[in-house]
């Protein structure tokens, strides 16, 4: 053993005095920049309050948040092509622009009006912006005016000099209560740096200055370069994602499976970690609760948004802690099997162990590795840059966010934790160990420890390639260093030397600020930091004076010192499971769980025959009270006690994907050439539907009682349905790929507007404003001249690019058109002296969108515990799989046949979807290849995980099906009715609720859509069959066969009712639509519920046949849709094929084994 050796511990020591010199000579030259920071976050929002004071507002009930920012796409640019981080310094010291600032909101909840204030390091006012609500009164200035008031101020009361700029851009919009804003943006004439350039904007809401910003406007081509460069580090980082997918949690699995049958697996200690990494990252989340505000929307309440962050926090932290506790549980076990004379791991806290020199020696060399470490990298980063030019981006010493948290220990602390064990755990122990492991089988285990080191040292690294460094493997040979390190203390040390070694050097980099910080109160946070970051080795000193203090009293300084003895030989791996006190251990289940007989008696029979019956009645009452529709006087429809007008026709695309393609080929081939321009033979044309936002459906259509906007609007200023074909090129230079075309037609293949997007680039003539608003009537005149007389502008907007000008004019509609809020509004684009676009929309007021903001906020909260609920049932379910695969609680027959059938079908998706997958997920600035190796990636991780995970669902329901004793099918056949009428009255609402839904247009846009739909159908039932059998056998189990708890069933219904329909629900908080939500709640609930009657005297046949029914009721709506001209027949035919599937999948299992 290493530790054994003096030599090993003087080479150590030496090293790490030498590392600490090294990094404290070189370490701020790396990585930081030096900048005087004088204001903190404290004094930056006292200031903002007395700027808001001098713009005369009140501050009562105001709030304020404050953060310490960067323009990173500036900082980026520099470093990248204007000189490094050299060029960075100076201009921080030049003080022309600041790209670095303090930012302060005040804000007020349900208030429009707030202030945006941007302060130097030093405390100097940099820019404001104050928001006012549109709907507040005043002037409308011509333009000469406002721009005279906007110079005036500017240069009297905030002292800034005009002289170096010039004006480049002038915007004005009139707002609905007749005030005129205008927006003024100078440019610099005496500095930029490279192509960038130095701006000021100033604003003026009425007769008052509410803006002076100062930005720098970054070259469009380099944002997009960047993008591009960017793609090869999350491509990297994709490969290694999937390794980890598709090897590294494979293999977890697979160990899990094998170690529970040699009952190996300990389970209480890593899911006490478990639990504690979840609270900590919860700590370390809500320890920069204070920044959230910066994104609030304050017309949403500040209790909900707080949910709604909490919600999210806890979510991803429960997430991290499962998967943290499973990777722990099998790495510990696979280790003690790989190492048989290294230390258990779990009784490293026992007093005989941890009072040993092996231990100590353990705990010591985790925290002496760390100066080696981040010497290591300090010395990597300062080499590679200044000989091979490799760019990291650089930062202050000190940030004054970490500094303005409640204890910013907490959240290092907190964060480091959790990949300092879990990514030991996955990257080091899992390949390692199987290695070893296997190594030892076929007597090489050298050769394999030294694949095992290769293996992880690829996949660590790769995987953390997603920074922003560059080239895009900088990250993947930096890492190499600390992989080998980390792997060398696993191996030589065990997975505790790692760990520490791991969490130190993260924890440490977290809270460097803090460290290095002379701002007042920080001692207690370091000291505090390193009570913790230490804790392991306290916990070994504490263990040593108790073992010495237990024979005889003697002072604390020789107990420390006395002999460190050595580890127990029945605390070693090898002697696991000997011991007279064993830690708990997961037992094997018996094969099949014993039975709790069924009580026949006729009594039983007749009661549960009469809560059946009883069930219907209650849904036969709430199909009359919430029945779908009925026609009323006039041509109104009635819903849910609710008039509505009969013309609410449901969105449909009523020609096929390859004809409106061919429309739109058309259309532009017209476009083009009456502008003189080519047709761009290189571009693609991809398929899409097209359809208004969610708030402007609702807009339109909230008033259940009158429909006339909705006819008005429709396919003029609203879209419900319709088709986007877009033309975009894939592969050629960045230039040709940022130029694209669309086409929008409506649902019946009718010409509705055209978008021509260019690089910002591109060369093109700059035309006044009279000159584009010539070329904006004229295209009005030819395309809309119906709508022309009404048409009233009311705002323009240029853009002063670097080789031409592009002008937005927007046109509002006198005519309301039925809205009783809001304007029917066109926004014409003039690229150079193109006419490149006609946008026709619904502009929703201010107050309005707020009120709809603040309406829909409660959705989001509850869709995030939807989500959560059905989620957790989807890893319970995968859980329970992977537990009777280990206990031989599966029908390996279905399993194959049932993986088979999904994983043909999938394959055969993917290729005759790969037109309509190509347009919708590839990025034309993103290079192509990246993206297809991203696209494989995900797509061979789903074609293994989902398929597996549905077989497996399959497999155990045959399997418990086929254990269990049933009874009288025919009892229960009437339930088949009640479920089917049901599905049919609640899924053939045309409510305003299912209208906010977003159509599944998905299978109507491709030209191959029956192939998915037959993958959807075959896999939906297969998730729904597993799915509702492991449900019957959970309240089978739970309910003790029915006999006790029986509300316990009820109760579970209702919760996975709310989670299947809050999970997909977009809703506003108004009456109607959440009585309709409750009823919905409330029907799957008692479907569920239902539903379990149907599987409680079932064999096999019968709940296929039962599944099927009920299944085809959820399609029953499919088959009589219109969403996409084949749906009907194809959702017919899937059906029938789906029928033919379980039929085979059913009769190969009736077939005898072979031996």
């Amino acid at each position: 053993m290493l530790y054994r050796k003096p030599l090993f511990w003087i080479v150590l020591i030496l090293l790490v005095i030498l590392s600490c010199l090294f990094i404290i000579r070189y370490g701020n030259r790396v990585f930081f920049f030096d900048l005087q920071i004088t204001m903190n976050a404290k004094t930056a929002k006292t200031a903002a309050e007395n700027l808001a004071k001098s713009q005369s507002m009140s501050l009562s009930g105001y709030k304020s948040s404050a953060a310490f920012l960067t323009d990173d796409d500036f900082q980026n640019y520099v470093e990248l092509k204007c000189g490094g981080r050299k060029a960075f310094t100076q201009v921080l010291d030049a003080r022309i622009y600041h790209p670095i600032y303090w930012y302060v909101r005040l804000f007020k909840p349900g208030e429009t009006n707030e202030l945006e204030a941007y302060y130097t390091p030093t405390g100097e006012l940099l820019s404001f912006k104050q928001k006012i609500p549109e709907s507040q009164p005043g002037s409308a200035l011509e333009r000469s005016a406002a721009q005279a008031l906007a110079e005036s101020e500017a240069q009297s009361k905030w002292k800034l000099s005009l002289l170096p700029y010039k004006l480049v851009e002038a915007k004005a919009e009139t707002k609905p209560n007749g005030r005129t804003d205008h927006s003024f943006v100078y440019e610099r004439s005496d500095a930029k740096m490279g192509e960038a350039l130095y701006r000021l904007r100033l604003t003026v809401s009425g007769d008052r200055l509410t803006e002076l910003k100062h930005f720098a406007k970054v070259p469009d081509k380099f944002l997009k370069e960047f993008e591009a460069m960017r793609s090869y580090n999350e491509t990297l980082a994709t490969l290694a994602s999937g390794v980890m997918q598709l090897v590294y949690f494979a293999g977890l699995i697979i160990w899990f499976v094998i170690l529970l049958r040699r009952k190996k697996l300990v389970y209480a200690p890593p899911l006490r970690w478990g639990i504690v990494i979840a609270i900590l990252m919860i700590m370390g989340s809500l320890n920069f609760l204070s920044f959230y505000w910066l994104d609030y929307d304050t017309s949403a309440s500040p209790g909900g948004f707080l949910a709604e962050q909490l919600a999210m926090i806890c979510m991803n932290a429960l997430l991290m802690g499962a998967l943290a506790w499973f990777t722990i549980l099998v790495a510990e076990a696979l280790t003690r099997e790989a190492f048989p004379h290294e230390l258990q791991f779990w009784r490293l806290a026992d007093r005989d162990v941890a009072s040993s020199k092996n231990v100590l020696s353990k705990v010591l060399v985790g925290y002496l590795l760390f100066p080696l470490q981040l010497a290591y990298v300090i010395g990597f980063y300062g080499f590679m840059g200044s000989r091979f030019g490799w760019w990291a981006p650089s930062g202050v010493m000190s940030d004054p966010n970490i500094l303005s948290t409640f204890m910013p220990f907490i959240s290092a602390i907190g964060n480091a934790l959790q990949p300092g064990f879990w990514e030991e755990a996955l990257f080091r122990a899992l390949p390692l160990a199987t290695c070893a492991i296997l190594g030892k089988k076929y007597n090489k285990r050298g050769l394999f420890l030294l694949i095992g080191m290769i293996v992880q040292v690829l996949v660590f690294s790769a995987a953390h390639a997603n920074y922003p460094q560059q080239p895009y493997y900088f990250r993947l040979v930096e890492l190499i260093g600390p992989s080998l390190l980390f792997a060398f203390a696993y191996i030589y040390f065990g997975l505790i030397t790692g760990v520490i070694l791991h969490f130190t050097f993260d924890a440490v980099l977290m809270n460097l600020s803090a460290l290095l910080s002379t701002a007042p109160g920080m001692n207690l946070d370091r000291i505090l930091f390193f009570a913790f970051l230490l804790i392991p080795l306290w916990w070994v000193l504490i263990q040593k004076f108790r073992s010495n203090a237990a024979d005889e009293r003697v002072p604390i300084w020789i107990a420390l010192f006395r002999g460190w003895g050595e580890v127990p030989e029945n605390k070693l791996n090898l002697a696991f499971g000997e011991a007279p006190d064993p830690l708990p251990t997961v037992e094997k289940e018996d094969m099949e769980e014993a039975e709790i007989p069924e009580k026949q008696d006729n009594k039983k029979q007749a009661a549960s025959k009469g809560q059946l019956y009883l069930l219907a009645v209650i849904i036969g009452f709430l199909t009359v009270v919430f029945a779908p529709f009925e026609i009323s006087e006039g041509s109104k429809i009635r819903i849910s006690g609710q008039e509505y007008s009969s013309n609410l026709e449901e969105p449909s695309l009523k020609i096929s994907a390859t004809l409106a393609k061919e429309i739109a080929t058309r259309e532009l081939k017209r476009i083009l050439a009456a502008q003189g321009l080519p047709f761009p033979s290189q571009h693609k044309a991809y398929a899409d539907a097209h359809r208004s936002g969610q708030d402007e459906i609702y807009l339109v259509l909230k008033d259940p009682a009158d429909h006339t906007a909705y006819s008005q609007l429709r396919n003029k200023y609203f879209f419900s349905d319709g088709w986007e074909i877009k033309f975009k090129r894939l592969k050629g230079s960045l230039d040709e790929k940022g130029e694209s075309y669309s086409i929008f037609l409506t649902s019946k293949g009718d010409f509705v507007s055209y978008t021509h997007e260019l690089p910002e680039s591109r060369p093109g003539e700059s035309v006044s404003e009279d000159s584009a608003r010539t070329i904006v009537r004229q295209a009005l005149l030819d395309q809309y001249k119906s709508r022309y007389p009404t048409l009233k502008e009311i705002s323009v907007s240029p853009s002063k690019l670097p080789n031409r000008t592009d002008w937005i004019f927007t046109y509002e509609d006198s005519l309301k058109r039925g809205l009783k809020e809001g304007s029917p509004r066109m926004d014409i684009t003039v690229r150079g002296k193109e006419l490149a676009g006609i946008k026709s929309y619904v502009f929703i007021p201010e107050e309005t969108q707020r009120l709809f903001d603040k309406q829909s906020q409660m959705a989001v909260v509850l869709r995030i515990i939807g989500s959560i609920l059905v989620f957790g049932f989807l890893i319970f379910a995968a859980v329970q799989g992977i537990l009777a695969f280990s206990r031989n609680q599966l029908d390996k027959r279905v399993l194959l046949r049932v993986f088979l059938m999904l994983a043909v079908l999938y394959l055969a998706r993917g290729i005759t979807t790969w037109d309509y997958n190509e347009g919708q997920l590839f990025n034309p600035i993103q290079p192509y290849n990246n993206q297809l190796i991203s696209f494989i990636v995900s797509f061979l991780v789903g074609f293994l995980f989902q398929n597996g995970f549905i077989a497996a669902l399959a497999a155990m329901a045959f399997y418990r099906l086929q254990h269990h004793s049933a009874g009288k099918f025919s009892r229960n056949i009437s339930g088949y009715g009640i479920i089917l009428i049901l599905l049919i009255k609640l899924l053939d609402s045309p409510r305003i609720i299912d209208f906010l839904r977003v159509p599944d247009w998905t299978y109507g846009l491709s030209e191959f859509g029956f192939m998915a739909v037959l993958h959807k159908t075959v896999t939906n039932f297969w998730l729904f069959f597993g799915l509702a059998i492991l449900l019957f056998e959970l309240y089978k189990k739970w309910t003790a066969n029915y006999t006790r708890l029986k509300w316990l069933p009820v109760l579970l219904s209702f919760v996975i009712g709310y989670g299947l329909v809050f999970r997909i629900s977009t809703f506003y908080w108004e009456t109607q639509q959440l009585l309709t939500l409750a009823m919905f709640v409330l029907v799957s609930g008692l479907m569920v519920f239902a539903a379990s009657f149907l599987y409680r005297m079932s064999k096999i046949h019968q709940a296929l046949i039962a599944s099927l029914i009920i299944y085809a009721g959820t399609l029953l709506y499919k088959f009589i849709g219109s969403l996409y001209p084949w749906q009907g027949a194809s959702y017919c035919c899937s059906f029938l094929l789906l029928l033919l599937l379980v039929w085979l999948v059913y009769r190969r299992t009736k077939a005898p084994h072979r031996e």
